[in-house]
């Protein structure tokens, strides 16, 4: 017991300078309310110049609008292109026979050769 009371005061000091670093310590881990508010504002800012770009809500419905247009013209394509098929058809059956019997015909002229 007397060795507390003897050097408890020393103690006590020791004690309350490391608790002292510890907060002072403390203090560098976190931000202050000043800091905290600068910070905000720098973000805040940054928001708004993020938003200034972004395209207005006309400028979507426009792009919307031009959009379904072109779905109308890509469908009228399709069906264009579905119409060119057809025709195609119609034109490649008769060439397909025309050259059946140009071949047809020269095989017979080398064999009568």
């Amino acid at each position: 017991m007397d060795y507390i009371k003897e050097y408890g005061a020393f103690l006590l000091a020791i004690v309350q300078a490391v608790m002292g670093w510890f907060m002072w310590s403390l203090r560098k881990e976190f931000v202050t309310g000043k800091d905290c508010a600068a910070c905000r504002l720098v973000c805040r800012k940054e928001v708004a110049v993020a938003m200034e770009k972004l395209p207005s809500i006309k400028s979507m419905a426009d792009l919307a609008t031009e959009l379904e247009g072109l779905r109308g013209d890509l469908k009228a394509q399709a069906a264009d292109i579905r119409g060119l098929s057809e025709v195609l058809k119609r034109v490649e059956h008769p060439l397909g026979l025309l050259l059946e019997n140009q071949l047809a015909e020269s095989r017979r002229d080398r064999r009568g050769e």
